[in-house]
């Protein structure tokens, strides 16, 4: 077998090869990163289009003029299907609309059990010390408080 490589024993064509090898291996790395560059450009730009959508959806969802109701029942349907950020996005805009002590302690309260799912759980506390603000015997949000803090 020793007759196949006789003229591959100079050292200058090993390095030759060793030096097409490298070349060959960086021309397919510069292309490689080509493509790559492209398909992160192509994620970034939807990704980006999909927050102007939301955004979109925000601002109809701050100028309709949905009940308290609606925007909950919205939001809890997110939260069951696992969206807890459209949950809370939702639950922040019925915050703003409403008015009455008893609608914020329930927003409140919701909120902090969709952060707590979510597992933001100095956002949950923050919100449940929200919703004792407004009534500090309130025994639901006592209970999850204290499951936050353990």
């Amino acid at each position: 077998m020793d007759f196949f490589f006789v003229e591959y024993r100079d050292p200058l064509v090993g390095l030759i090869i060793l030096t097409i090898l490298v070349f060959v291996v960086a021309v397919a790395n510069y292309i490689w990163k080509i493509f790559a560059n492209k398909d992160e450009e192509q994620k970034l730009e939807k990704f980006i289009k999909k927050f102007e959508m939301d955004n979109a959806h925000k601002e109809l969802l701050r100028n309709s003029s949905l009940s308290f109701g609606n925007l909950s029942f919205l939001a809890e349907i997110f939260t069951k299907s696992g969206e807890f950020e459209k949950a809370t996005q939702i639950y922040l805009i019925a915050l703003e609309k409403c008015k009455d002590k008893q609608e914020r302690e329930f927003i409140f309260l919701s909120l902090a059990k969709v952060y707590f799912k979510a597992g933001f759980l100095e956002r949950a506390k923050e919100v449940l010390l929200q919703a004792l603000k407004l009534r500090p015997r309130n025994i639901q949000a006592l209970k999850l408080l204290k499951i936050v803090y353990l």
